[in-house]
C-alpha cells in the first residue's frame, strides 16, 4: 500500500511541472518620428550673366536656355515659387557700377526687378487661379508687360509667398489649401510619368532680359502686370548704362 501511496505523489509533481507556467514580462516602446522633408536640388552657375554690347540685343534680347534645373522631392504636399530680391530692399536691381559720366536727369539708375523673364517647363499643374512661366517669351517686336516677369513680395520679403492671383506665379501649386492646391509628396528620383504627362518634380527655367531701344524694359511688369516702361520717371527716361545685379531666389515649402 505504501508503494502505491509514493506512486500516486509522483505523477502529481509531473503533472504540476507538466502544465503550469512561470512568465516574466518587459515591454519595449517603439517610437516614429515622421519628419517632413522638403528637398530642392538647383543645377544651375553660381552667377547668370547677361551682356548687351550689341545693338541687336537691346532690340532682340538675350536669353539663357536651361539656365537652371530645379529638382524636388517632398514627403508632404508643396508649392514651388520664384522670388527676386535685391540688396536696396525695394523692387529694383543693385547698381553696382555705372559708365555714364552725364548728369543727364533722362538717364535712370534704378531698374525693376520686374525686367527679369522666367519661362518654365514644365507648366504647373496644380494651379487653378495662380499663374506661373510656362507661356513662351513673346516677341521682342510685341512684348506683353509682365507675362513671365519674375514674381517679388509687394512687402520685399521673400519669405512671405505669393497670394491666389493672376499675377502672383507659382512655379508648383499656388496658394492655400484647398482643392489640392499643393503638388503632392514624392521625388523625381522616383517618380515615372504616365504616357503624355510630364514630371510633377522636374523644371527648366529659361531667362530673359529684353531691354528694348531706348532701354526701358517692355516686357517688364509690376503688381498688377502692366507696362514698367514708363516707371523710369518723365516720359523719354531710359536705363543708365552699368552693371547691375538682383537675386532670384527659389522657394520650396510646404502647402499652406
Amino acid at each position: 500500500m505504501k508503494k502505491i501511496i509514493l506512486v500516486l505523489s509522483f505523477l502529481g509533481l509531473f503533472s504540476a511541472f507538466s502544465f503550469g507556467q512561470l512568465i516574466d514580462e518587459k515591454n519595449v516602446t517603439v517610437t516614429m518620428d515622421l519628419q517632413p522633408i522638403l528637398q530642392l536640388n538647383m543645377t544651375t552657375s553660381d552667377q547668370v550673366d547677361f551682356v548687351f554690347d550689341d545693338i541687336r540685343d537691346y532690340y532682340g534680347g538675350i536669353i539663357k536656355y536651361a539656365a537652371t534645373i530645379l529638382k524636388v522631392s517632398s514627403s508632404v504636399s508643396w508649392d514651388l515659387y520664384a522670388v527676386g530680391t535685391s540688396q536696396t530692399g525695394a523692387n529694383s536691381w543693385d547698381q553696382q557700377l555705372t559708365y555714364s559720366t552725364s548728369a543727364n536727369p533722362l538717364s535712370q539708375p534704378v531698374l525693376p526687378l520686374s525686367l527679369l523673364e522666367l519661362h518654365q517647363y514644365e507648366a504647373n499643374g496644380y494651379n487653378a487661379i495662380a499663374a506661373d512661366y510656362s507661356a513662351a517669351f513673346a516677341p521682342a517686336s510685341a512684348p506683353v508687360a509682365g507675362q513671365n516677369s519674375i514674381w517679388y513680395s509687394p512687402t520685399f520679403a521673400p519669405y512671405t509667398a505669393p497670394v491666389a492671383g493672376a499675377t502672383d506665379k507659382y512655379i508648383q501649386g499656388e496658394a492655400g489649401t484647398a482643392g489640392g492646391s499643393g503638388a503632392l509628396g514624392g521625388s523625381y528620383l522616383t517618380e515615372v510619368p504616365a504616357a503624355g504627362t510630364f514630371s510633377d518634380y522636374y523644371f527648366t527655367i529659361d531667362y530673359r532680359i529684353l531691354p528694348g531701344l531706348p532701354a526701358t524694359f517692355p516686357a517688364a511688369g509690376i503688381l498688377p502686370a502692366v507696362s514698367q516702361a514708363l516707371d523710369f520717371g518723365a516720359p523719354g527716361t531710359y536705363a543708365e548704362p552699368g552693371v547691375y545685379t538682383m537675386n532670384c531666389k527659389y522657394i520650396l515649402l510646404e502647402d499652406q
